[in-house]
């Protein structure tokens, strides 16, 4: 059971309990019911307990939806505000009740006691009531009167081309889940981060650590919002259906290189510039200079799936999902690096609650599967 459900299953109680228990106090106080006014006493009493536990679960009940598509900080911090109003005024009647229970006698004294807890309990219910609608309104946006989480927006997403095919699909979800409008523009990370320093607008940015770092380091992204997406080691791709070359060793990676007619590399992208720096360790330079490709982020591997070159040596998420090629396996792991992948929010956000969703949702257990397939793994710095 998560923070969530235990939240839940506590603060139904108090909510339907404690107007129950103040409509059968006064009907007991009407009708001079000694039995009534102490069974009502303590209905309030246990309403209290169970309000204190569903207080004392609600920062675990947030940590634990804050990742779903749709949640709204908005509406959290709304109902956090008279929470603990609510929880004061059930506190307060309970305390009244259980002194009632000790103290009161009926025709003696402590007359006050029953009235006054009657009077705070009907305050706790309508407290009670008003809050628990505003927690309604994290699970059901549909009840939110807000007009940006009462409508559906479109959120313009910038990112890099390591992580194409699982950002596709998972903004794909989170429009099928939320009803927003998700635009995404891939380019090669320093594109996009040139684009952001010259004022392009946009919403969120995926891109590898370094970059967005830059850039909440310039104000252009707020630094509160940023969130780790995943990582994806550098990977060769070769035709599907092509016999897969030998790169489970450095000898072997090498003579496959060596072997190849030619080889594909995003001539910008990170990925690509530290395979130049491979080339460079292995002492083959001079040998490969005739047939390293150097291409454009949006075409290095689509070209070994249209024949035009026989091998892509590319981040190995970038490889998932383009047409007509198979990823031979990752390089072997004294040549490896990790390409990291980072989401953050625009400064100037036109839909800064969508956003901080869409983020939520790419670094939540929800994304893993969609990350795994493009072979990211979830990881934490």
């Amino acid at each position: 059971m998560t923070g969530a459900h235990l939240h839940l299953a506590l603060n139904h109680v108090p909510v339907v309990l404690v107007p129950i228990a103040a409509l059968m106090l006064w009907y007991a106080l009407a009708r001079r019911s000694v039995d009534l006014t102490r069974g009502a006493l303590v209905l309030i009493v246990l309403s209290m307990l169970f309000g204190a536990g569903a207080y004392l679960t609600g920062e675990p009940a947030e940590h634990a939806i804050e990742q779903l598509p749709g949640f709204s900080v908005e509406a959290v911090e709304a109902h956090e505000h008279f929470a603990p109003y609510a929880a004061g005024a059930t506190t307060l009647a309970g305390l009244l009740a259980l002194f009632g229970l000790v103290k009161w006698r009926p025709g003696g004294r402590g007359q006050w006691i029953p009235v006054s807890t009657l009077v705070v309990a009907l305050a706790a219910a309508l407290l009670l009531a008003w809050t628990a609608y505003l927690g309604g309104q994290i699970s059901h946006p549909e009840l939110r009167e807000t007009p940006a989480a009462g409508r559906q927006v479109e959120i313009k997403v910038l990112s890099g081309n390591g992580a194409r095919s699982a950002v596709a699909e998972l903004c794909a979800e989170f429009e099928r889940l939320t009803g927003h409008t998700v635009t995404v523009d891939f380019a090669v990370n320093p594109q996009v981060q040139q684009r952001i320093e010259s004022g392009e607008s946009f919403d969120v940015a995926i891109l590898n650590p370094p970059v967005l770092d830059a850039l909440i380091a310039q104000d252009k992204v707020v630094g509160s919002t940023r969130s780790v997406i995943g990582r994806a080691g550098i990977g060769v791709a070769a035709r599907a259906g092509a016999p897969a070359p030998d790169i489970s060793t450095v000898a072997a990676f090498t003579n496959t290189l060596l072997n190849a007619e030619s080889v594909a590399y995003p001539g910008e992208g990170a990925s690509g510039k530290y395979f130049v720096t491979v080339v460079d360790r292995l002492g083959i330079t001079s040998q490969m200079a005739p047939k390293m490709r150097p291409m454009p982020a949006e075409y290095n591997v689509e070209v070994v799936g249209k024949g035009e070159v026989e091998l892509v040596v590319v981040v190995a998420s970038r490889i998932a999902g383009v047409p007509g090629v198979q990823l031979v396996g990752l390089i072997p792991q004294e040549l490896q690096t990790w390409i990291g992948f980072t989401g953050g929010m625009s400064a100037a956000a036109r839909e800064p609650e969508a956003a901080r969703a869409l983020l939520n949702f790419l670094s939540s257990p929800s994304a893993v599967p969609a990350l795994e397939k493009a072979g990211i793994q979830p990881f934490k710095e």
